[in-house]
Parts: structure tokens; C-alpha cells; sequence
């Protein structure tokens, strides 16, 4: 019985090995041919480049990258009034006290992001980019939250907006999202924070 179960055994690692080394040998020669055939990427890159960039795309990439600094500037001005207003506040063992203040930036959040769809349609509308200002509203508030409902045509000089929004708008979405789980953290934190102990001076 030991016998066949052995010779079964041999010859099932020596399947397994010439397997392996037949698909390693053309595999290496598939991969060498792939390889071969690629082109130069830098070239395609530049080529990409020279196809999606223009000076009016430049233009809404800058305003893009200003307003993304804007927003960090904005959520910055919202998170240390909240801080101060935690640790400070005379009302702070009140846990309305925090979570209201919290409801305002959750609010004040949703704001900045409606004042950037408007603020990218109104570029896009004074670039002529659509014929009317309502379809370049709609179209900046579907690729910015990337939702990507509906069907519009654009030039070939601005086919490459969609990219630009929509980073935009996840980059945008993100920042929020950090900014409201660190105030949420440093509220959560601050009403389990244990009174500090001043010790009293022995007589």
C-alpha cells in the first residue's frame, strides 16, 4: 500500500514542478514580449498632456487648487473658536452645550460646499463653457459630487473638466470629513476628561 501512495506522490511533485517551470519559462517570454512592446511612457504622458491641457483648463485647475486652500483656511477658522468654546465655556459640563455648536459646523460644512458649485459654475458660465447658466449648475453639482447623473457634450478643449471637478470634489469631501471627525473626536474626548485635581497646600 505504501508503495503506490509513494509513486502516486512522486509523480504528483513532478507534475506540479514541470508545471510550474513551463509556466514560468513562456510566462518570463510572455512577459519580456508585453514588455517589449510598450511604449515609452514619458512620450505618452507628454502626449496626455499635450491633449488635455489648455490655458482655459489651466485656468479652472488654479481656481480649483485656491479654493481647496480656501477650505482649509475655513475649516481651520471653525475648528478654534469650537476648541476654545469647549474648554473654555463656562456651560461646557452641558453636553447641548458642545453638540450644538457641532450641528452649526456640520451646517456651515454643507454651505462651503454648495458655495463651491456655485462658485465653478459661475467660472464655467463666464467661460462660455455651456449655453445657459442652469445646465453649468447642474453639471458642476453632478461631477463634483461625482454622482456623473445625466448626459452633456462638451468640446474637446474641456473634456478633461469632469477630472478636474471631481478631484475637486472628493479632496473637498475629504477635508470635511477629517475636520468633523476631529471636532466630533475632541468632543467625545473632552466629556469623558476627568477634572483635574489641584492638590491642597499642607499646613
Amino acid at each position: 500500500m505504501q508503495g503506490p501512495s509513494l509513486k502516486f506522490l512522486i509523480n504528483l511533485v513532478k507534475f506540479v514542478v514541470d508545471h510550474a517551470f513551463l509556466t514560468l519559462r513562456y510566462g518570463t517570454m510572455n512577459t519580456q514580449n508585453l514588455l517589449a512592446s510598450l511604449s515609452n511612457p514619458f512620450e505618452r504622458m507628454s502626449f496626455y498632456i499635450s491633449q488635455i491641457m489648455n490655458e482655459q483648463v489651466a485656468m479652472v485647475m488654479l481656481y480649483a487648487v485656491i479654493l481647496l486652500a480656501l477650505h482649509a483656511l475655513y475649516f481651520a477658522a471653525l475648528i478654534i473658536p469650537f476648541k476654545k468654546f469647549i474648554r473654555y465655556s463656562s456651560t461646557r459640563k452641558f453636553w447641548m452645550a458642545g453638540f450644538i455648536p457641532y450641528a452649526i459646523i456640520i451646517v456651515l460644512v454643507i454651505f462651503s460646499h454648495v458655495a463651491d458649485i456655485f462658485i465653478f459654475a459661475y467660472i464655467l458660465d463666464n467661460m462660455h463653457v455651456f449655453p445657459d447658466p442652469l445646465t453649468a449648475f447642474y453639471f458642476v453639482g453632478e461631477m463634483y459630487t461625482t454622482v456623473g447623473f445625466g448626459s452633456y457634450t462638451l468640446e474637446p478643449q474641456w473634456r478633461s473638466l469632469p477630472l478636474i471637478l471631481a478631484f475637486s470634489g472628493l479632496f473637498s469631501f475629504s477635508i470635511s470629513a477629517s475636520v468633523l471627525f476631529n471636532v466630533l473626536g475632541y468632543l467625545v474626548a473632552d466629556r469623558h476628561q476627568k477634572p483635574k485635581v489641584t492638590p491642597q497646600p499642607q499646613a
